[in-house]
């Protein structure tokens, strides 16, 4: 049993994966800052309301429409990501 070979998974990354993966990761960051500044616009003391007039409403929704298509790109990047696994021996 002392000198059994150990067997390790690895899996494998082709290259067009690993740029969807990268891809995805850049479209959420983005998606995710963008979600952080209107959170950062809106924190108001508690019992206090938001007003948004017409034109700021408007922008509000774009911006979150923006964010949920970037969201849905990434899951597009991230359907195409194909890892195969290799068996790789390691002594």
């Amino acid at each position: 049993m002392a000198n059994q070979t150990k067997v390790a998974a690895v899996s494998i990354i082709k290259p067009d994966s690993e740029h969807n993966l990268l891809e995805a990761r850049d479209v959420l960051s983005e998606a995710r800052y963008m979600v952080e500044f209107v959170n950062s616009i809106t924190l108001l003391p508690r019992g206090k309301g938001l007003t948004l007039d017409p034109i700021q409403t408007t922008g509000l929704f774009y911006v979150m429409q923006h964010v949920a298509d970037r969201i849905k790109k990434s899951e597009d990047l991230l359907e195409g990501v194909d890892i195969s696994p290799v068996k790789g021996e390691t002594a």
